[in-house]
């Protein structure tokens, strides 16, 4: 073993044990269940496997259909669930939560808008929005490849940095056909 190999796994033990510590004071504060996990299936939306998640800034958990034009609210941190309500008829892609303003968004970044709510998911509004190509001429919804954001994760406000404040949404841009013979893969 080289000495770097061995100061690394010193330092993963100790980072182990230090969280395995810290645990266990954390509970026996609480009587012991505080580190215990709870997984509970919930079928939220019927024949839907992939729900989004997001949490607005007053702590409701929003869960959106996998197309995102479906949306159920919890105020008990997913105990309970609102019936599904409709964010907008074509409303779709991906949630982010922009932690500046506290505004909730769904992304439809291939058709060049989004639904906005500005009180954590109870109503939304349309709103028309500019998508840029990438570097070689895809992603805008006139460009023949439109981003997609439906099949994406979730979008994070970044936090630190030179461009802290700034929204990041995973998208895809894909061939209209999907062939082989594409040159830009």
């Amino acid at each position: 073993m080289t000495r770097a190999t061995v100061r690394s796994a010193r330092a993963l033990l100790t980072a182990v044990c230090l969280c395995v510590s810290a645990g266990m004071s954390l509970a026996g504060q609480t009587g012991g269940s505080a580190m215990a996990p709870v997984f509970e299936i919930q079928d939220l939306f019927k024949g839907v496997r992939i729900p989004k998640i997001v949490v607005a800034a007053d702590g409701t958990v929003l869960a959106f259909a996998k197309s995102g034009h479906l949306l159920r609210r919890s105020a008990d941190g997913g105990k309970t669930w609102s019936e599904a309500q409709e964010v907008g008829s074509d409303a779709g892609g991906n949630a982010i939560v922009d932690e500046g303003t506290g505004h909730v968004l769904v992304v439809r970044a291939g058709r060049g808008y989004l639904w906005r709510s500005r009180d954590h998911g109870k109503t939304w509004q349309r709103e028309k929005i500019v998508v840029k190509s990438n570097a070689v001429g895809h992603g805008s919804p006139d460009s023949g490849v439109p981003a997609s954001t439906g099949a994406s994760e979730s979008g994070i406000t970044l936090r630190h940095g030179k461009h802290k404040g700034r929204l990041l949404m995973p998208a895809r841009a894909q061939p209209p056909k999907g062939n082989n013979d594409q040159e830009w893969w």
